[in-house]
């Protein structure tokens, strides 16, 4: 297997460590070979509103560094995997707001010409890993466990810069999970929005999206929710009590990384993917496996 570069991202680096210790752990085992960027900075996620042409050149110079290294870069983070996207996408089309970027990146003594690959956890495990390679690795099935697969808005939209999925109905988490022996259910709100990037505005409307994909999950039965996305599971995850409290309802659903569930289904411990890292307790997903014989 492949060595490519890694840009962690301000969420995974910080507050998301289960996400950055189960990718860790995952990507061990499919034996990839990952290099962080040296010197990353924020893709400037907050900055989006109110200057583009800053985060295009912030985005700019991380792939920047991944081009100096010569490796194509995994980015696990939606937000920051968009971001990176759209600096690619305005460079290499010369747009104005490309040429701002290219211009400050210059004058900092900053070379960069988009021809390193940004990709994203998904499209790297599903593309060049993958399914079969995936199943050779699976020692502890799934099975029992219904599963709703979340992608979010920012992994597959817009779809001429987020380009390896289907922007309406992404498969590429559903078959993963599938290959670890989960059922998947049909998920309706699998690339709706969570409502991440209004809960510092509007809290009210922020917890109303995501109260919507919490009560789908529960509604039909799953017994969590997949994603791939720090902003996500920090919303449905690390909110979840919150916007119980607000909302008057109940969910108590587990939302896991996608490379949680890989690593449980390859046989790594708790511990390994960071469980105990988890807002809403996942030990009853482990219970749930393990009575249908999984662990």
């Amino acid at each position: 297997m492949k060595t490519y570069s890694f840009y962690p991202g301000c969420f995974v680096e910080g507050s998301e460590v289960e996400y950055a210790k189960s990718c860790e752990k995952v990507f061990h085992e499919l034996g990839i070979g990952i290099k962080e960027l040296e010197d990353w900075n924020c893709c400037g996620a907050l900055e989006l509103t109110t200057n583009k042409a800053l985060v295009i050149a912030l985005s700019a110079r991380n792939a920047s560094i991944a081009e100096r290294m010569g490796y194509e870069c995994i980015v696990p983070c939606n937000i920051c995997y968009n971001n990176l996207r759209k600096a690619e996408h305005e460079i290499k089309n010369k747009t104005k707001v490309g040429e701002i970027a290219i211009k400050a990146l210059k004058e900092a003594g900053i070379n960069y010409e988009a021809k390193i690959p940004i990709r994203h956890l998904l499209d790297v495990l599903i593309n060049d890993v993958g399914i079969e390679e995936i199943k050779a690795h699976v020692k502890k099935p799934l099975s029992g466990l219904k599963v709703a697969p979340y992608y979010g808005c920012l992994v597959v939209r817009p779809s001429k810069i987020c380009a390896f999925e289907n922007p309406v109905n992404p498969t590429s988490m559903d078959n993963i999970l599938e290959t670890l022996g989960a059922e998947v259910i049909n998920f309706e709100h699998k690339v709706k929005c969570c409502g991440g990037s209004t809960l510092m505005g509007d809290r009210d409307t922020s917890f109303e999206l995501s109260a919507e994909i919490l009560e789908e999950a529960v509604r039909k039965g799953a017994d969590c929710i997949a994603v791939v996305c720090p902003m996500c599971h920090t919303m449905l995850d690390g909110q979840q009590a919150m916007i119980e409290s607000q909302m008057g309802k109940k969910f108590g659903i587990p939302v896991l990384y996608l490379t949680q569930l890989m690593g449980v289904a390859m046989g790594l411990s708790s511990s390994d993917v960071a469980l105990d890292k988890n807002i809403v307790p996942a030990e009853n997903i482990l219970n749930k496996i393990s009575k249908e014989g999984g662990v």
